[in-house]
This record gives structure tokens, C-alpha cells and sequence, in this order.
């Protein structure tokens, strides 16, 4: 990564390790230690005892707080930068995370919401990791890793629907069904999110050790293994000798992936962090800085699929991008705003006596967005005549009702929406002009006839191209700024 991205990601990378470290304390000091030290009746009380009392509560309200304002950053980031969100979807998240926000950061002092608040809150961190995952889903990675992050999903929105069981019983049926599910799940990651190129040596010494560890435990002292899993994870352990093993077993194997992941450069040790803070949160999700914690790891894993696709556009790559179209265009302006790997580029120029400004924005290191104005196309105002490629959003305002042109091959590529009154022949949609259009629209176009027009797409074809350096890209551009000048004139 270079220097200036490592100085894009400060602000999120220190506050994930941190959190890890938080909760790894907590989980040793509050939810182990002290909580097995008051069901000790014959350890006397002494100042130890308080000692890690105190320090068990502070660790726990901490690693709350931390976890809260590491999620809403996390939301933030996804709802305003992330590629791999896609516009409609960060209509939702805004949606769910305006009383998410606040609820979890309230809560943090709160305490465990009872009622229509507590299922609120849990209902909404299952729907915002639902949609987290299913924007895991767009990234350039394989198949098997997306698939493991919907397994990673499974667990959770299992336990989470005990909450909305009508009766004790089904609740607990509910949950101890997504143990079953997170055993099975912790047993299929290791093929599914293996990374590539990673020393085994370590995992393998870490996976050793962890299960001979957990074996040793449950088999020397039965409630020291139950307290653990119960107050340190939420899970039950099972009563048969090989439930338990097959815990350990799956203890052992998420232990050897993590370490795997966590060992290895690159944005697979992001990953790794992801499950890593999933690991230690474990199934502990009463309390809202605990679902906080849960939301921060799927976030994490997001995180990492960003940063980990093929081709990633680096600033030089971006840089280089624009000085190709700003020279290809003969640009008479550049200008360029933004904080690092959310920039925006505008390239200003005139062509065939017609002002035009061509805005290329980098989004999660992509270009993620080409946008073209040509004389006066407001953004606020519908445009009279629309086209929107098909299976793409429409990114602009339009007017008029869907139309059709008769052209059988041009209909099936966009779907048209005209507001204009005119007589006999199309002046704008003719036979030629819809040849040009199919070649190089890709997402939306309006013109404004005599005054502009103005072309949005969200990641199109045209952008891979540019990312990729093909020799033909920017002139493929300049020809459709050229017919967009045009159709404005007609």
C-alpha cells in the first residue's frame, strides 16, 4: 500500500487493534475472571478481588465505547466512500443506522435495552450486517470468500432470532441451533477465507496449542470449561464427550485461521482482525456495545474485501488516469478535492465551442464514478429527454413517460424517458446517433435540447478500461463527450 494510503486508513486501522486488545482483556479480566471469582464462594473477598472487579467493569464499559464509535465511523465510511455500496443500498443503511447510531452509543452507558428498544437494536445490527455481507457480495474476489462471509452471517442471525420467539423454550432452541450452525461454520471458514502465500508454521503452532489448551480444560475441571464458554462466549457447551470435542475442535480451526490471516500482509490481515474481534465478541449480543462489537468486525471484513480487489486503482495509477484524459481532451483546466482515496478530479475544456467539464471520482481505490456536463444541464432540474442503460441505476432526474423508439436492439439496451414535444422524425434519437449511443453509454444520459446535456455512470466499463490503461479508453471518452455536444445542439 502506498504511503498516502496507509495515511488514508490511520484513522480506522489503530482504533480495530484496539479494539481487539479491548476486548480480549475484557473478555479475560470481566467475563472469565471476575464473574468465576463471585461464584467461588470459598475464595474470600480481598482487595484483589476488587481490584479486578474494577478493572473488569472498566475494560467492559471501554471496550463498549470503543466498539460504538468504531461501528458509526465504520457506517459512516460505508454510507459516504464505499464502492462496493450501491447507491440505493446506502438509502437503507442511512435508514437503520439513524436510530442505530445513537441507540448504541445511549446504550453504552444504558445499559441493556428491555422491550421494543432491545428488539430493535438486534434486529437492526442483524439487517445492517445482512446488508454489509451482501455488499461483501459486489467485490472482485472468489467465490468462496463471499461465500464464507454469508456462513460467518448465519450464526449470528440465528441467535439474534431467538430474541424474537414467542416462548423461552423456541428462544432456546433458536440459539442452541446456531451453535450447532457456528461449529460448522468455524469448520468450513478454514477452506473458504484460507488466504494465499501465508507461513503455516505459526497457525499451525497456535491451533496446536489452543486445542490441546481447551482440551486440557474440559477434561480436568467440567464447570472452569463451562464457565468459560458460557460467560466468555455465550455458548453452552454441549453434554456429550464428543460435543465437546468437536467445540474445541472448532475453537482450534477459527484460532488457525484467524492467526493465518492475521500473519499475512496485505489486507488479509484486515480480514483476519474481522474475525479475530467476531471471535472474542463471541455470542455475547444482550448488550449494545457487545452488538456494536459484532457490527464492528462485519465491517471489518468489508473493510478488507475493499481494499483486497484485483486491479486496486493507487493514487500514481489515479493521477496518471486523469493527466491521460485531461491531455487527450486538450483540457484547458484540471482540478483536483477531496481527502486521499476519496479524491475527485474535474477536467474543464471546451469542444467545438461548447464548455465542458468532465468530473472522475476514486472511491475505496476505484474509479467509481465518471460524470460528463456539456453547456448548461442542471442537476437539480429533470431532464427532458433520459436514457438509462438497463440493469444499471438511474443517476439523474428525468420527466416525460417511457417511451419507445421502434429500434428492437435499442430498447432492449435502455429504457427512455422523453418530456420533449416534436413532429415527424426523432431530431435527436435518429439512426445514427442511437449506433453511437448503444457503443458507448453505459449508465445515464439527459439532454436538455439547444442548452445541454449531462452523462453519470457508476463504475462503468469505461472506468476498468481507463484503470487498466487500455490504449483506446480516453479516446473512447473524448468520442462520448463529443456526441454529447452534439445531441445538446439539435
Amino acid at each position: 500500500m502506498p504511503p498516502d494510503e496507509r495515511e488514508a486508513s490511520a484513522i480506522r486501522l489503530p482504533l480495530e487493534w484496539l479494539l481487539a486488545l479491548a476486548l480480549l482483556v475484557e473478555l479475560v479480566v470481566n467475563r472469565v475472571t471476575a464473574r468465576h471469582l463471585h461464584e467461588a464462594v470459598l475464595v474470600p473477598p480481598s482487595w484483589w478481588r476488587s481490584a479486578i472487579d474494577v478493572g473488569g467493569l472498566f475494560a467492559f464499559y471501554f471496550a463498549s465505547a470503543l466498539a460504538a464509535l468504531t461501528a458509526t465511523l465504520g457506517i459512516w465510511h460505508l454510507v459516504t466512500a464505499s464502492a462496493l455500496v450501491p447507491r440505493g443500498a446506502r438509502g437503507a443503511l442511512s435508514a437503520l443506522a439513524v436510530a442505530w447510531i445513537p441507540l448504541a452509543l445511549f446504550g453504552v452507558v444504558a445499559g441493556r435495552f428491555v422491550g421494543p428498544l432491545g428488539v430493535y437494536l438486534e434486529g437492526t445490527t442483524a439487517a445492517l450486517a445482512l446488508l454489509i455481507v451482501l455488499a461483501g457480495a459486489l467485490a472482485t474476489v472468489p467465490a468462496r470468500v463471499k461465500l464464507g462471509m454469508l456462513l460467518l452471517f448465519a450464526p449470528l442471525a440465528l441467535h439474534l432470532a431467538g430474541s424474537f420467539m414467542r416462548t423461552p423454550a423456541s428462544a432456546l432452541a433458536a440459539r442452541q441451533i446456531a451453535q450447532l450452525v457456528l461449529m460448522v461454520v468455524a469448520g468450513l471458514s478454514l477452506p473458504l477465507l484460507r488466504p494465499s502465500g501465508a507461513r503455516w508454521w505459526l497457525p499451525s503452532l497456535v491451533g496446536v496449542l489452543v486445542l490441546i489448551a481447551a482440551l486440557a480444560v474440559t477434561r480436568l475441571d467440567d464447570d472452569l470449561a463451562s464457565a468459560i464458554a458460557g460467560y466468555g462466549f455465550g455458548v453452552i457447551l454441549p453434554l456429550s464427550r464428543i460435543g465437546v470435542v468437536c467445540s474445541c475442535l472448532a475453537l482450534a480451526s477459527w484460532s488457525f485461521l484467524a492467526t493465518a490471516l492475521l500473519a499475512t500482509a496485505g489486507p488479509a490481515r484486515r480480514f483476519g482482525l474481522g474475525l479475530m474481534v467476531l471471535g472474542l465478541t463471541g455470542f455475547q449480543l444482550e448488550l449494545p456495545g457487545q452488538l456494536a462489537a459484532t457490527l464492528c468486525a462485519f465491517l471489518c471484513l468489508l473493510r478488507a474485501l475493499e481494499l483486497g480487489r484485483d486491479g486496486e486503482l493507487t493514487v500514481e495509477k489515479w493521477r496518471a488516469i486523469v493527466q491521460r484524459v485531461a491531455a487527450t481532451l486538450g483540457a484547458s483546466e484540471v482540478t483536483q478535492s477531496g481527502p486521499v482515496g476519496g479524491e475527485e478530479a474535474r477536467v474543464r475544456v471546451t469542444r467545438s465551442e461548447v464548455p465542458v467539464e468532465l468530473t472522475l471520482s476514486r472511491r475505496a481505490g476505484r474509479l467509481a464514478l465518471v460524470e460528463a456536463v456539456c453547456g448548461v444541464a442542471p442537476a437539480s432540474a429533470p431532464a427532458p429527454l433520459s436514457l438509462t442503460r438497463r440493469g444499471t441505476e438511474r443517476l439523474g432526474k428525468s420527466e416525460g413517460v417511457v417511451v419507445e423508439t421502434g429500434d428492437i436492439v435499442f430498447d432492449e439496451l435502455f429504457r427512455v424517458r422523453d418530456a420533449r414535444e416534436h413532429h415527424g422524425p426523432d431530431p435527436i434519437l435518429d439512426d445514427d446517433a442511437r449506433d453511437h449511443l448503444g457503443d458507448l453509454v453505459e449508465g445515464w444520459l439527459g439532454v436538455w435540447p439547444k442548452a445541454g446535456a449531462r452523462y453519470r455512470a457508476d463504475a462503468p466499463r469505461l472506468a476498468r478500461e481507463l484503470e487498466a490503461n487500455a490504449p483506446g479508453a480516453p479516446h473512447r471518452l473524448a468520442t462520448l463527450v463529443d456526441l454529447m455536444v452534439d445531441l445538446q445542439r439539435r
